[in-house]
């Protein structure tokens, strides 16, 4: 699995997760929860201060 520590391109992370999780035909709240156990440090920590309900679908990450 890769994670994404917040040093790298988060466009490049989120291109990544949708090729894993599009193998499957997922709901996207489902998508943007898994999302979030792939990322790490200031990424996570970037994560965690956005707006509860802001991020609704794997666009929202773009």
């Amino acid at each position: 699995m890769s994670y994404n520590t917040g040093k790298g391109d988060p466009v490049q992370h989120v291109q990544w997760f949708e090729e894993v999780v599009s193998i499957r035909q997922m709901l996207d709240g489902f998508k943007c929860r898994l999302f979030a156990i792939t990322i790490k440090q200031k990424a996570r920590e970037w994560f965690h201060q956005q707006l509860v309900n802001s991020i609704s679908c794997l666009e929202d990450l773009r």
